[in-house]
């Protein structure tokens, strides 16, 4: 099945363009079961806020996972991975690890590059670092951003699986390549002693990029920053300004990771 239109509805929602997302979504809704799915999101995410229509795009989604499940069983990847998330994130019955690492390893399979990720993600937080590390360095092979994020924290921050020039590098080519976390982390590098790479200054300039993107733990370190004089001039000002920035962002974040690893996606 083509999926055109789901897949332009999650790039809009991903970029936070939520009535693009709802209007692609409904316009899509009668050929693709998968829109039903990210009608249901919305729902989820806090963006459909009515009532009876939270009912209704409920009522729908759950009607319609029977489609997805016989697309996916004609090896459709996007429905696998789709299945994938209902079963990681309990959309569709309880939480059901079993049979999430099925549908994610079936559209891992057949080409779906984000069900790999949110394995990778999965593992790592259960401890099978090793398991994580194998796939986060083959969609590296695939030049994923948010994979060689995920493998250079790895490689920076695990005791036992510790590769600094390595970890260094991917992080440092996903800042070339504009990526936010990555910003962050080498800003956090270049202010720890524990690497030997101590430079203030080049801190304020990484984590003055991710601010601007709006990366709540960047805004919070730049204003402590700014607080202290460290690598700046003492500002309280501009660090109270800061503060009060990443606070109202914290509360009003719809992100689909945290702020020192990327983590598995609902699309």
């Amino acid at each position: 099945m083509d999926h055109k239109r789901f897949i332009l509805g999650r790039i809009a929602l991903d970029a936070a363009h939520y009535s693009l997302a709802k209007v692609i979504f409904l316009d899509a809704l009668d050929a693709d079961p998968l829109c039903a799915y990210g009608l249901y999101i919305l729902v989820k995410i806090g963006i459909i806020e009515s009532r009876e229509e939270c009912l209704k795009y409920e009522k729908m989604f759950h009607k319609r996972m029977t489609e997805i499940f016989v697309l996916a069983d004609s090896n459709d990847a996007e429905a696998s991975f789709v299945i994938g998330v209902c079963y990681e994130k309990g959309l569709i019955e309880e939480y059901h690890p079993e049979k999430m690492i099925f549908y994610y390893k079936k559209s891992f399979r057949e080409g779906n590059l984000r069900a790999g990720f949110n394995l990778a993600c999965y593992f790592y937080a259960h401890g099978e670092v090793n398991r994580a590390i194998s796939i986060y360095e083959h969609l590296c092979t695939e030049n994923m951003i948010e994979a060689s994020v995920n493998l250079a924290y790895i490689y920076l921050n695990e005791k036992n699986f510790k590769n600094f020039e390595r970890g260094f590098l991917l992080m440092e080519q996903a800042a070339n390549q504009g990526d936010v976390l990555a910003h962050f982390h080498l800003g956090m590098i270049f202010l720890s002693r524990d690497f030997h790479l101590y430079d203030a200054q080049k801190a304020i300039y990484y984590l003055k990029f991710a601010a601007q993107k709006n990366n709540v733990s960047a805004i919070m370190r730049l204003a402590q920053c700014y607080e202290n004089g460290e690598g700046t001039e003492k500002d309280l000002e501009t660090a109270k300004m800061l503060y009060k920035r990443a606070n109202i962002l914290s509360n009003q974040s719809k992100e689909h990771y945290n702020f020192f690893c990327y983590k598995s996606d609902i699309f």
